[in-house]
């Protein structure tokens, strides 16, 4: 296993597991024991398609963003913004972990650029069966469709 601390992350990875948080978020984990253990019980198995659910005071709404479950997860006045991708039912790429680095890369590039806005990351986390990605919540995540946007960003790419 190797760990190693970057300047604003930890990063643990194994031949498994593919583990990234920031500080901040790693504070917000120690200041809310079992919120982690809360989300998990709420979102494993048959309610992984609930609308709403509050257990341990943490409050779980899904949002209709894509066909990937994406949840705003609410506790002491923070919410974050979490995707979770069954990597053995999705195409295999860029998830959780990946797209935290990515994010964390994309947020450098275009730090000069006033106009854009980039998530918040807080937490990456990929295995062989599920990813994780976590960012502060925005508002504007709540009324945007990727699948929507599609076409307009594939004409963009190529």
């Amino acid at each position: 296993m190797e760990k190693n601390k970057l300047e604003n992350s930890n990063q643990i990875i194994s031949n498994e597991k593919h583990l990234i948080y920031t500080d901040e978020f790693k504070d917000f984990i120690k200041e809310n024991p079992g919120v982690i253990k809360s989300v998990h019980l709420a979102l494993k198995g048959k309610d992984i398609n609930l609308n709403f659910k509050e257990i341990n005071g943490v409050k779980i709404t899904k949002i209709e963003l894509s066909t990937i479950p994406v949840y705003k997860i609410e506790k002491n006045n923070q919410a974050f913004f979490v995707k979770i991708n069954h990597l053995p039912n999705q195409a295999l790429g860029e998830k959780g972990f990946d797209e935290f680095k990515s994010t964390e890369q994309a947020k450098e590039l275009i730090k000069d650029l006033p106009w854009v806005d980039v998530a918040e990351y807080q937490l990456g986390y990929k295995d062989d069966k599920y990813a994780y990605y976590v960012s502060k919540w925005n508002e504007i995540l709540s009324s945007f469709r990727l699948d929507e946007h599609l076409d307009e960003l594939k004409k963009i790419c190529h």
